[in-house]
């Protein structure tokens, strides 16, 4: 694949820091209001349960369909949301939750017992951790950490956190804590955002077991269902809106240079109507030349729970939203033909420019047509959003001869009731950045 001409978007489960809001929306190809079409239902809603056509060999973007069409009601509203902003009680009553009888603190700066902590890890490493860990670095680390523990004072400096203080900046704030197990505990947070994040220990870097190659991972010291209690308790505490499980695995913890127990990693993502909404992806490929109609306002909304034998290790709640009201209570769809023929346009336009040579043909199989749920930018409010259904394009994507395990697989997002080309996956202001 080393010929694909690609914009590529890294995007990580973490919490990131707000930006302020560009004055415009990043709309190109800019239609009408979908809602005038979405509330004319005249008709059930009627679409195949799977959809085959080959490729026309004499194109230059080959597009085979051998997709499974897949859908779990018949009845798809179109709701307006807004950023569920936490506010001071809400942040209290988490952190409450989370880390009880635990007083919190403004940022400290590394102890001296970390820094020796680090430092024996170091000497002791015995390269278990594969690629995890780049030993070339140890020893100027080792040399910067020594200087550290020089310049640290004995005492570490206290500034205890106020959450009822008047904050102005956007940005997220650290806040840590010494805990009952001894660790400092770190919170990431700010009353003015709908982001929110935990970690026990400061210390652990948490990675899902699917994302760790080489390494034997053991299984965790807790069942996955006594787990899932824990975690599905804290949405009971402080989501009252439906949140659905999408995904399990188990997470492999790093403190310094040493594993620690394996705990479990619950995914958890908004629900409607028995449908998912779309969550974010590793990698995204974006055309400047042809970017989506809209993008969403806020990133996707999402909820990590990890859980070990001692309770909640982390959580990364990003995103987070509430319903303000239902804008079409059963929409109007645009035909599936029509849904297939934008999907060939798009391909054809974003492809068919791109110079690879007489001898090479992109080659696209698409595999899934799903109807999801994304969160999309509404035109003239840019603190609120729809929850919009769209058909999800799942496929495999290359070059005519490539085998099968040298394809790789994409998605591409149609609003349901119009079929404009969108991007729930990135905001608007990611896209006003590319155009800008």
């Amino acid at each position: 694949m080393d010929k694909k001409i690609v914009i590529v978007l890294l995007i990580c489960f973490m919490i990131i820091a707000c930006q302020p809001t560009p004055e415009t929306a990043a709309i190109v190809n800019k239609r009408e209001d979908y809602l005038q079409e979405a509330g004319k239902k005249e008709e059930q809603f009627s679409v195949p349960n799977d959809y085959t056509k080959e490729a026309d060999p004499n194109a230059k973007v080959l597009i085979d369909f051998h997709a499974d069409v897949n859908y779990v009601s018949e009845e798809y509203p179109i709701l307006q949301v807004r950023p569920r902003v936490f506010n001071e009680t809400d942040l209290q009553s988490m952190c409450s939750y989370l880390t009880p009888n635990t007083a919190l603190y403004e940022e400290i700066e590394p102890t001296k017992d970390e820094i020796v902590e680090q430092l024996a890890t170091m000497q002791n490493y015995d390269g278990s951790l594969g690629s995890f860990v780049d030993v070339s670095e140890f020893d100027l680390l080792k040399q910067e950490l020594i200087d550290s523990w020089n310049t640290t004072e004995d005492s570490t400096l206290l500034i205890p956190y106020e959450f009822d203080r008047k904050i102005d900046s956007p940005l997220l704030f650290v806040v840590n804590g010494f805990t009952e197990q001894g660790q400092i505990c770190k919170y990431t947070m700010n009353p003015k955002s709908n982001q929110f994040a935990f970690l026990r220990d400061r210390n652990i870097f948490i990675y899902p077991a699917n994302s760790v190659r080489g390494i034997d991972i053991d299984s965790p010291c807790i069942d996955e269902q006594n787990a899932r209690t824990i975690a599905e308790s804290f949405l009971e505490h402080f989501c009252s809106d439906s949140y659905t499980l999408a995904e399990t695995d188990r997470a492999f913890v790093m403190r310094f240079y040493s594993k620690q127990e394996t705990a479990w990693r619950f995914v958890f993502i908004r629900s409607i109507k028995n449908t998912e909404t779309i969550r974010q992806t590793p990698y995204l490929r974006l055309d400047k030349n042809s970017l989506p109609s809209i993008g969403a306002p806020w990133p996707p909304e999402l909820l990590i729970i990890d859980v070990d034998s001692y309770g909640i290790l982390s959580i990364v709640w990003s995103g987070a939203s509430m319903i303000c009201s239902t804008l079409v209570e059963d929409c109007k769809f645009e035909s599936f033909d029509t849904i297939i023929q934008r999907f060939d346009n798009q391909m054809f336009f974003q492809l068919s420019g791109q110079n690879i040579g007489a001898d090479y043909k992109f080659y696209i199989n698409v595999k899934e047509i799903n109807l999801c749920y994304g969160l999309l930018s509404e035109e003239n409010d840019q603190d609120s959003g729809r929850y919009v259904p769209l058909w999800e394009f799942v496929y495999d994507f290359g070059f005519e001869n490539d085998a099968e395990d040298e394809l790789d697989e994409e998605k591409i997002y149609f609003n349901a009731v119009d079929g404009s080309y969108v991007e729930p996956r990135v905001t608007n202001q990611y896209l006003f950045g590319i155009l800008s």
